[in-house]
């Protein structure tokens, strides 16, 4: 059986990715946390409703999912997924496919552990790119996509 991990930050889609795990009783092997301690955003109450009928509280921040939850987390004090300690810690694991919330484009060294990364661009690739992707695809085709890909470099 594959082993699965996750990779979050501290952002909307890591709350809506831990918050769906955890309802859905998905199973999980690993849990990464990538936490710079950067202050939590404020949100309007009806963004805040708007959320809970997708299923999370956009109110709620990562770490305290991540403590009400009583999950088992690798913690690093910074967001780089490219981070050296992150990589050496990757290197060592046994995790098959870790899924990759946010942190940057994986670079050369990350994509040479033996684990594969899972991600879901918010946006129609190649077309939308970048973190606003959602907003260009809703202005110009009233519409949005997210692309799903996986990579792993194989040299």
């Amino acid at each position: 059986m594959n082993k699965i991990g996750i990779i979050l930050t501290p952002d909307t889609r890591s709350k809506a990715y831990i918050t769906k795990i955890i309802n859905n009783k998905i199973k999980i092997d690993e849990i990464i946390f990538l936490d710079d301690h950067r202050e939590e955003e404020e949100f309007h109450k009806d963004v805040i409703n708007e959320s809970k009928k997708c299923g999370f509280d956009i109110s709620k921040s990562v770490k305290n999912i991540i403590l009400k939850n009583n999950l088992i987390v690798k913690k690093f004090d910074f967001v780089d997924i490219n981070n050296s300690k992150l990589i050496k810690y990757i290197k060592k694991s046994n995790i098959e496919f870790f899924i990759f919330t946010g942190g940057g484009i994986l670079k050369k060294d990350i994509l040479n552990c033996k684990s594969k990364f899972i991600h879901f661009h918010p946006g129609i690739v190649p077309k939308y790119r970048g973190s606003t992707c959602f907003y260009y695809s809703i202005l110009n085709e009233n519409n949005c996509g997210v692309t799903s890909f996986s990579f792993r470099n194989n040299a």
